[in-house]
Order: structure tokens, then sequence, then C-alpha cells
């Protein structure tokens, strides 16, 4: 027998498929951990008050005690509502504008001191990161776990075209 007969098959990248059914469970995940993060941080901004808007001040934020409460009512209700799926890809593009804006006021690394510089520069990757994940959110929709409009969810079969 040839050696190559005897040789198992080499992994690769595309024996990683996805089983049947699960990629909507797989993008409601997603998108329910996305949304803890931005429900959270609108909690802890009406929980923790003082402190967030003596950091808002700090960073020059004007306007800061009425931004700040609009700021929490926000991310609890834009959060919650991408969790659910409600209006998905414009609560993607509304948290992606958002934390756009917030990462380039609050973690912009490069302006601080060296010993703070990596701290900051991991939370401005992490938020790149994020964005990342509403870029797809905005580019496949909400998945079939949405509570969006169905045209508004863009279901993919295996060849990665666009089924109707």
């Amino acid at each position: 027998m040839p050696i190559s007969e005897t040789r198992p098959k080499a992994w690769s990248a595309s024996d990683l498929s996805v089983p049947a059914g699960a990629e909507a469970y797989l993008m409601l995940g997603g998108r329910v951990l996305l949304a803890v993060i931005f429900v959270v941080s609108g909690v802890r901004k009406i929980v923790e008050f003082d402190f967030f808007l003596a950091y808002m001040k700090a960073f020059g934020v004007p306007a800061s005690s009425q931004l700040l409460p609009l700021a929490a009512a926000f991310e609890i209700i834009v959060g919650m509502a991408f969790a659910l799926g409600i209006a998905t890809r414009l609560c993607a593009v509304l948290l992606f504008l958002e934390t756009l804006l917030l990462n380039s006021i609050f973690h912009n690394f490069w302006t601080y001191p060296l010993e703070q510089r990596l701290a900051q520069l991991n939370l401005f990757l992490f938020h790149l990161a994020t964005l990342g994940g509403f870029l797809y959110v905005i580019a496949h929709g909400g998945g079939r776990f949405s509570l969006s409009r169905p045209d508004q969810t863009r279901d993919v079969d295996q060849a990665g075209a666009a089924v109707k």
C-alpha cells in the first residue's frame, strides 16, 4: 500500500463546521454577550453615578451631569433591544458609534503616561474587538432568534450565498 493511503487525513479549518441549526443559537449567544457589556455599564452608571460623573468631568466631557443619565438609559435600552433582536441592525449601528466615540475619548492610550499605557491599550483593543462584533451583526443581521422583521436577517447557506 502506498504511504499516502495509510496517512490519516490532515486537519484543516474547513473541518470546523457548525452543526445544522446551531448557527441561530450561536448568533443569539453572540448578541446577548455583546449586549451584556452595555446593559451592565448602563446600570453601573446609575448605581455609581458620582464615580462616573467625576470620571467624565476629569476628561472634560461637557454637560456631564446631563449626559450621564442619558448615556445610562441609552446603554440599558439599546443594549436590551439588541439582546432581544429588536431593530438589531440599528442597535448595532448605534452601539458601534457609541463604542467608537467612547474609545476615542476615554481610551486614547497614546496620551497616557507610560505606566498606564498598557492597560489603556488593552481597553482600546477590547473595544476594537467589540466594534468587529457589531460589524458582523450589521452585515448578517440578528439571526433566527431575533424579534426584528424577518427581512432584516440574512440567512446564508453553507457556501455563504444568501438564502431567501
